[in-house]
């Protein structure tokens, strides 16, 4: 019981599709370990998105000033979606397909080292 429940006051638990179009561009990141190329090709679908979005939070953003609410204008909520721990993970994932095999050859390196006289 109670299970549906209206959400009231919780409103960072609505949709964001700003910030979900940006991670949909960053999950495309990886790709760039097979080239610049295959990287646009990924890109191209979620840029529509991307720019869609934008313009409909800018929309939303007038709107609300306009009617005296205080909102948050769109290069914070840009900021907010770029700068977070999703996007820190994908681009650590795209690193360790760049550079994974050099990691790892210099990490078996270490116990491999040579004494110099």
């Amino acid at each position: 019981m109670g299970n549906y429940q209206r959400n009231v006051g919780n409103y960072a638990s609505h949709w964001n599709g700003l910030g979900m179009s940006v991670q949909q561009v960053a999950r495309e990141l990886p790709s760039l370990a097979v080239g610049w190329n295959t990287f646009f090709l990924a890109i191209s679908n979620n840029l529509p998105i991307l720019a869609d979005e934008i313009k409909k939070a800018n929309a939303e953003f007038k709107a609300m000033r306009e009617s005296g609410i205080k909102g948050i204008p769109v290069w914070k909520q840009l900021t907010g979606a770029i700068f977070n721990w999703q996007t820190a993970l994908v681009i650590g994932i795209t690193l360790l397909s760049v550079y994974g095999k050099d990691l790892v050859n210099w990490i078996s390196g270490l116990g491999r080292a040579k004494k110099k006289s």
